[in-house]
């Protein structure tokens, strides 16, 4: 569909198309996840991180996520499962794992420590033998932006311990009712709002482009989530 002005696509863009209620729920990684560290495996790659069972919430259905560290989003994500699956272990659970680069599962794929040593700091390089690091499909592999963004703040995530995980949230929009268009929905959406916002964790994360500010990128999903069509 084209349109000739801005203001026309805004008006397309207020159009109530679903009747189907959405919900944000916003939660603190805190509150929703433990860490444990395991004396068996090397440094870095020592941490579990398990959410609480105990914890309270709606975590199944299609939507989409923003997690969030220090108040800036760093990666947006979508969960597009109709079945009863938790989101918490299906994806929260492994971007924990290799966004900090401190997971038990982390794995680099198939790629040579020649050419991904070259994203570590020094500090890192000094406290990591090559031999920890898994250069196989573990089911958890991280990826360039997500190891930079690691490096960046390596400070913070070679302590890493349950208070750290004050500092992460994630804001998960979700459909009240899973019904199988909203699969496609959520698959659309994702795809709209990633290059607008900018996270430095999406494979799709351009330097030279600003991340939007959290305010900004949780209002432009609540538009979304109120008024898109795909």
């Amino acid at each position: 569909m084209l349109f000739k002005s801005g203001i026309t696509y805004l008006l397309y863009l207020s159009l109530p198309i679903f009747k189907t209620m959405y919900r944000q729920q916003p939660f603190q990684c805190y509150d929703i996840f433990d860490i444990s560290s395991n004396p068996a495996l090397d440094f870095p790659f020592n941490l579990t991180f398990k959410p609480k069972k105990e914890f309270n919430g709606d975590f199944t259905g299609p939507g989409i996520y923003i997690l969030s560290y220090k108040g800036n989003v760093i990666y947006i994500g979508k969960f597009d499962s109709l079945d009863k699956s938790d989101i918490r272990f299906v994806r929260w659970e492994r971007h924990m794992e290799t966004i900090t680069l401190r997971g038990r599962r982390v794995g680099f794929g198939k790629k040579k420590y020649s050419k991904i040593s070259t994203l570590f700091n020094d500090e890192f390089k000094n406290s990591v033998s090559e031999k920890s690091l898994i250069f196989k499909d573990t089911g958890v592999v991280t990826s360039k932006k997500r190891i930079a963004f690691a490096m960046s703040n390596w400070k913070e995530f070679s302590q890493l311990n349950i208070d750290n995980l004050k500092s992460f949230t994630i804001d998960y929009f979700k459909f009240d009712t899973p019904e199988k268009k909203f699969e496609m929905v959520v698959n659309k959406i994702e795809k709209d709002i990633i290059p607008l916002i900018n996270p430095p964790c999406n494979y799709q994360y351009k330097v030279s482009q600003e991340t939007m500010k959290f305010d900004d990128a949780i209002k432009l999903c609540n538009k979304y989530f109120q008024t898109h069509s795909i």
